[in-house]
């Protein structure tokens, strides 16, 4: 499927969404809760877990392991409640640094790789599909600390919506870890947009084609196809908060 951009209704639907009222207390934790549901769910399918959305619930909610399926789909649910939790903490400061990109990786992953969680790949990488080729491993400090110092200015210049895809777009394309860096890239993608006020956007299962398909063209240099794709998404998630909040 082919998405198109829905830039100027996320920003009409973006500026009803920041004149309602706080959330309560409880409000807060109920969204939360759901959130991390959902974004745990997706994203960790998004890479090749195999667990359904109440499966994944039964994770989070009472532990409890899914026969049947890899005892390592369990870990990552784990990782990933453990690195959302992270994320809403980084959400409270207004800047980034590279230790919490580090972070973020290292909660999700140490229960499946302590020896190489938080910490950068050692091997080169080729992406397939693109002439791309990410940065070498003695390149990657480097090329985060490049991100970091442009990410104040790139939400300064942007709107939410192309600042978090920038975010994502950049991470994936240094690739600074052996692995998950697709699950670390979408929880910077969503830090981006509740720093920026803004509900987080989950990509779904079943959109992986078009996922992968936009990827591939930011790593040929085209951004837009995901920038298309993440506005369909917000949409999504700013219409469901408006419902919610008129019901």
């Amino acid at each position: 499927m082919v998405y198109s951009d829905k830039s100027l209704q996320v920003a009409k639907l973006a500026a009803a969404y920041r004149l309602l009222p706080p959330l309560t207390d409880q409000q807060q934790r109920h969204q939360r809760e759901v959130d991390r549901l959902a974004l745990t769910w997706s994203s960790t399918a998004l890479a090749g877990n195999q667990l359904t959305l109440e499966e994944t619930r039964l994770v989070l909610t009472e532990d409890i392991a899914v026969g049947g399926k890899p005892l390592s789909h369990h870990v990552q649910i784990l990782g990933h409640s453990e690195a959302f939790n992270m994320l809403y903490l980084l959400a409270r400061l207004e800047g980034l640094e590279s230790a919490h990109v580090c972070a973020l990786h290292q909660l999700y992953s140490y229960r499946l790789d302590a020896e190489h969680a938080g910490k950068f790949r050692t091997d080169h990488l080729t992406i397939s599909e693109t002439s791309f080729m990410p940065p070498s491993p003695a390149e990657i400090p480097t090329a985060l600390n490049a991100l970091i110092d442009q990410s104040e200015q790139q939400r300064q210049q942007n709107p939410p919506l192309v600042y978090a895809a920038w975010l994502h777009n950049q991470c994936m394309a240094i690739h600074p870890f052996a692995t998950a860096n697709d699950i670390v890239a979408r929880l910077l993608l969503n830090l981006a947009l509740l720093q920026c006020g803004y509900p987080m956007a989950v990509i779904a299962p079943q959109q992986r084609d078009a996922y992968l398909s936009a990827l591939r063209a930011a790593h040929n240099g085209d951004h837009q196809p995901f920038i298309n794709l993440l506005s369909h998404q917000l949409v999504i998630a700013l219409e469901k908060r408006l419902h919610q909040a008129s019901s």
